[in-house]
């Protein structure tokens, strides 16, 4: 039998009966334990409620629920049992193949009673609770804790197992005639078919001090380390921790038939099926849902709670799609709650005849049909609405964000993305200079450690069902690069190797103390194609080292000497500056053993000569009509091999803010009108963008002197008058700007029209 209240995470009300057919209330002893069931009747689809936070999706033909610590279990009418939430220790692995449940139970571990009077556990084992004792049959009900379990034998006795740190399984000799259980953290309760309970196990808190002359209890529950009675007159009593005011049980709260404990918070199940709740509230746990009712089960959680209630839910929301013209769209719903259910499915929130099923389809879809669909589910205890499903026509994809050009060395890697719109699923295909790269069908593409055969214009092609459409090219450059570590360097003197763990480029480099001059690392390039050359070095930083190591760079037309200060900006590269190298093996870096400090050292560890690539404009500025006064923005997109710069000019003229990829000119002035453009520049040329020009547009203006009018207006418009400000206006003749009015006769009023 399902129970009507589940246990919580330190756990369970007086214990969750089973019965063979998991649907029929149990009369066990003669008592009625109210809180330890979770009879439905005929019901065998409730609704699962969640508080704080939300149900899963899915959660139909459930009978019955299990709050733990934090996680949740629900009993399906087929026996079954599924899991949400906290995963660790295990607590969502419900074991494979389990079925024929009878009664669920959650705490920091699970319990699952079979029909044949057995009992699964699973979950957190740290104290042996999931190791049920051999031979363990003829079970009613069961209760799980932090650490141990308890089970309630067909013949009124107990048996426990796992974790007995507090004494928890220590049970008072000679218990006999029980009728119902409860485990909490560490503390165990017994509810006798007299009425009486008995309590064992840890009590720093009173948790055993059961109220003198408490009877005529109806059910039990134990949390972390309070209690609650339910009395048969449908009162409650209440004893142990009560910091948090889990014990303040609201005044006049009457015909309560069932309860639950969470963490340090209480529920109330009425006979109206409302829940009350109280006590810790933390994370919302004690704020009831409004309109929560119809209630027939709770079970409270650490922080949270489930309620199984008879009023409508919806398990699967309708699902938005698309559709060609005319084509049929099938719409869906998956509710729970009491039967029998009814539907009501609408358009744009007005009802549509006759669709009254759990499934709806609109046929022979015609402009007009896309909108917004939902279905309202109704029986004898209310009605829920769904969310909104969309209808839409089927639309072909669009790129919103095109993939950007990029000039990037050899050995680095490069990302490009596109953005794109249109009726889902899109997928992708990268292309390079036309062609299908293999594996290439996500809205990105990366490429690891490039080479200069990977340049090229990549492109990607978006398709769905609708149609395709191809992005505009991304133009990769890539540019030669030779790196030279010290192993492959020609030495002359005594270099000692060593390494600083990762903060060499390789897997070591070289050092020297203080030298003439004569003793070096010459790191020589084979140039294949000559150019302007950046030049990087690399070098571990170390206390040690130099301020002033000197690299001697000889390039086609001379020598340069740059000193490097060794002590900062370690394992990474840093720039030397730019070179024009001639093809072959003239060009080298020679690192000397010249340093100033006697009793410091230089390093040498490994060059990088990279070709310089000149900038390539992608995006040209494009042309601007502006009202005066306004704002007006210019904006070029290029690439080339870092750093490069911007010029903006006007006219030719270079303007001093102008120096970034975006122009932004304010307050705008017919003086500004003209034409720009901008030069783009690094060590090894420049590109200029083709001119763009900018327009301004006058305001009307309007002056005053003591005899006249002076009007002022931009061309393309018509100066009209009048003697009344509400018209009619007619056409001034033969006005043109700037018209002046002499003051004389009647007052006038001015207008433009186009």
């Amino acid at each position: 039998m399902a129970p009507d209240v589940a246990n919580n995470t330190m756990g369970n009300m007086t214990g969750f009966f089973k019965s063979d057919s998991r649907r029929v209330l149990l009369r066990l002893f003669g008592v009625i334990g109210l809180g330890a069931f979770a009879a439905c009747g005929s019901d065998d689809n409730l609704t699962v409620v969640s508080w704080p936070g939300n149900t899963p999706a899915g959660m139909t033909n459930v009978t019955a629920i299990g709050a733990g610590d934090f996680h949740n279990l629900v009993q399906r009418n087929d026996g079954t049992v599924v899991s949400w939430g906290d995963a660790v220790p295990g607590k969502n692995s419900v074991p494979a193949g389990l079925s024929d449940v009878a009664a669920i139970s959650a705490a920091y571990f699970n319990l699952g009673l079979l029909s044949n009077s057995t009992v699964v556990c699973w979950g957190d084992n740290s104290s042996s609770q999931t190791n049920v004792p051999g031979g363990l049959t003829n079970i009613m009900a069961v209760s799980a804790g932090d650490f141990h379990g308890l089970a309630l034998l067909a013949d009124g006795t107990v048996a426990n197992w796992g974790g007995n740190f507090h004494n928890q399984l220590d049970q008072p000799p000679g218990l006999a005639n029980v009728a119902a259980i409860a485990a909490g953290s560490y503390h165990s309760l017994a509810l006798r078919i007299n009425g009486t309970v008995v309590a064992w196990g840890w009590n720093d808190y009173g948790q055993l001090n059961i109220s003198p002359g408490l009877s005529g209890v109806a059910a039990v529950a134990a949390g972390w380390g309070h209690n609650l009675a339910l009395r048969t007159n449908g009162t409650l009593v209440g004893w142990g921790y009560n910091a948090y005011g889990q014990l303040n049980i609201p005044a006049g709260l009457s015909n309560v038939i069932a309860i639950s404990t969470g963490f340090q918070h209480s529920l109330a199940l009425k006979s109206d099926g409302t829940v009350v709740a109280w006590g810790y509230n933390s994370d919302g746990q004690t704020d009831v849902p409004a309109g929560l009712s119809h209630v027939v089960a709770i079970s409270g959680g650490a922080f949270h709670n489930l309620a199984l209630t008879r009023s409508p839910g919806v398990a699967i929301q309708p699902q938005s799609q698309s559709v060609f013209p005319g084509d049929p769209a099938l719409f869906n719903v998956q509710a729970t709650g009491s039967t029998p259910l009814s539907y009501q499915w609408q358009f744009n929130g007005v009802d549509v005849p006759s669709a009254t099923n759990a499934s709806f389809t609109a046929t022979n879809v015609q402009p007009g049909a896309p909108g917004n669909y939902r279905v309202v589910v109704l029986n004898a205890y209310g009605s829920v609405t769904s969310s909104n499903a969309s209808l839409n026509f089927n639309q072909p994809p669009g790129i919103t964000v095109q993939p950007e050009s990029q000039t990037v060395r050899e050995l680095e890697n490069v990302s490009f993305a596109v953005s794109a719109a249109g009726t889902a699923p899109l997928s992708y295909q990268w292309r390079l200079n036309g062609t299908e790269l293999a594996g290439a069908t996500n809205s990105s593409l990366t490429l690891n450690s490039v080479h200069t055969t990977n340049a090229g214009d990549y492109s990607v092609q978006v398709t769905n069902i609708a149609g395709q459409i191809i992005s505009s090219n991304a133009l990769l450059r890539v540019s030669p690069t030779f790196i030279i570590d010290n192993p492959a360097a020609m030495t002359v003197g005594t270099w000692t190797t060593g390494s600083v763990r990762s903060a060499t480029y390789g897997s070591n480099y070289l050092f020297k103390n203080q030298g003439t001059g004569a003793n070096y690392v010459e790191f020589t390039p084979s140039i294949a194609e000559p150019g302007i050359y950046q030049v990087h070095e690399f070098h571990p930083a170390t206390s040690a080292h130099t301020t002033n190591a000197s690299h001697v760079i000889t390039f086609d037309g001379g020598a340069q000497t740059i000193a490097v200060n060794q002590k900062t900006n370690g394992t990474k590269w840093n720039l030397l500056g730019a070179f024009n190298l001639a093809a072959g093996t003239a060009a080298n870096v020679r690192i000397t053993d010249t340093i100033p400090e006697p009793a410091q050292i230089v390093g040498a560890d490994a060059i990088m000569f990279v070709k310089v690539l000149p900038p390539l404009i992608i995006s040209q500025p494009a042309d601007r009509l502006v009202n005066e006064g306004a704002a007006a923005q210019f904006e070029v997109r290029a690439t080339a091999t870092p750093p490069w710069s911007y010029q903006w000019r006007k006219g030719g003229i270079a303007l001093p803010t102008g120096t970034s990829a975006v122009l932004i000119l304010t307050n705008v002035q017919p003086a500004d009108a003209g034409t720009y453009d901008v030069v783009v520049s690094n060590s090894a040329g420049f590109a200029t963008s083709s001119n763009a020009t900018m327009t301004v547009r006058p305001l009307a203006k309007a002056e005053w002197t003591p005899s006249s009018l002076v009007l002022a207006w931009p061309a393309g418009f018509v100066l009209q008058s009048s003697t009344n400000v509400a018209g009619p206006f007619s056409d001034v003749p033969n006005a043109s700007s700037p018209h002046t009015n002499v003051f004389a006769g009647a007052a006038r009023f001015f207008r433009l029209r186009n």
